[in-house]
């Protein structure tokens, strides 16, 4: 039986619809896995366990900013836009529960995000507030369409689970960083660290993958690789550690 994973789907406020991109089903789809669409209902106790028990991995899709409430911050940046307080709420518990249970999760963009705050983490509210950071380097990670082409480079650390799934495809040494070229579509991203995640990919100052090395797989990226042609070996890994 295919590995049955959960992504994680936004609510549209114009339709209180809840949706999720295209792109992230085909993509598990194509690593071997059958995709379903998770609601963000947060006012049911049972609901996270009953679909946690259910899935045999967790895919957090991207969207809107996280409120900076669920990060210990009371004043919002003026960037900060489409906030679901209630997406949030279910995101963040999801993600904790999935780490204590080891489940497998991937994040994707506020995925990234949304694990290292349900940790402990905290997030830039805009880029542009890294200390190093300026305006035509905050544009560098938002680019328009098409999201299928890359915009810039991130760096890879050695022995971690990410540069060992791109480093089979590219046969890259084990010991030296590994550069991917990535596309990049966000404004905000990583302040600190969740002191149970470590940063295995950066772009400058601005960390681009986290990952936990005491659960099976538990993997964000702040790029969308279920745009891009080189998505497959982080997909593969995903399902793989599902099937396990």
């Amino acid at each position: 039986m295919k590995p049955l994973i959960g992504i994680t789907a936004e609510i549209n406020p114009a339709t209180n619809m809840c949706e999720a991109n295209h792109e992230y089903a085909l993509a598990v789809a194509a690593a071997g896995g059958t995709p379903v669409m998770l609601a963000p209902l947060s006012d049911s106790p049972s609901y996270i366990e009953d679909v946690l028990a259910s899935l045999d991995g967790v895919l957090l899709s991207g969207g809107g900013d996280i409120s900076p409430y669920a990060y210990g911050e009371t004043l919002r940046h003026p960037s900060v836009l489409s906030v679901n307080e209630q997406r949030d709420y279910f995101e963040l518990q999801l993600a904790r529960r999935a780490f204590v249970l080891n489940m497998p999760t991937l994040g994707i963009c506020r995925g990234l995000q949304i694990m290292n705050v349900a940790l402990g983490g905290t997030l830039y509210q805009d880029l542009t507030l890294i200390e190093d950071a300026n305006d035509e380097q905050a544009r560098l990670h938002q680019q328009p369409k098409p999201y299928e082409r890359g915009r810039h480079e991130v760096s890879i650390s050695p022995k971690s689970i990410l540069h060992a799934a791109y480093r089979e495809e590219h046969a890259e040494q084990s010991d030296e960083p590994l550069l991917l070229f990535v596309n990049s579509m966000h404004h905000q991203a990583i302040r600190d660290t969740a002191p149970l995640l470590e940063a295995v990919a950066t772009c400058g100052s601005v960390i681009e993958a986290t990952e936990s090395h005491t659960s099976t797989f538990y993997v964000g990226v702040q790029w969308h690789p279920e745009y891009l042609g080189n998505a497959t070996p982080l997909f593969r890994a995903f399902l793989n550690a599902a099937r396990a």
